[in-house]
């Protein structure tokens, strides 16, 4: 999670994401990261920012979590969804 309005935390959503994902031992796919940008309440108005390193698979919205609290739980759901479907789909690859 990120201040959208914030280069100083953009940047620094590049290094994480180099470092948990891109870098990871279990080789981690783009598609089991989420990504949060906050838009605080007062903030000029700007959507998710391009992220370095961040590939176009990788989950990535920006809302304001106090003003919007359930599109954040529909995003949430949407996403655990989709991952424990990676899962499933790996699971029967492995087994055919």
């Amino acid at each position: 999670m990120y201040d959208v309005s914030k280069d100083t935390q953009i940047r620094e959503s590049s290094a994480y994401y180099m470092n948990f994902v891109t870098h990871s031992p279990s080789g981690l796919n783009p598609n089991q990261c989420l990504i949060l940008g906050n838009k605080f309440r007062g903030a000029a108005e700007i959507g998710t920012q391009k992220i370095v390193g961040v590939p176009p698979k990788a989950r990535h919205i920006a809302l304001n979590i106090e003003d919007d609290p359930n599109r954040l739980r529909e995003e949430v759901k949407s996403f655990i969804s989709a991952v424990a479907q990676i899962v499933i789909d790996q699971e029967k690859a492995n087994i055919a």
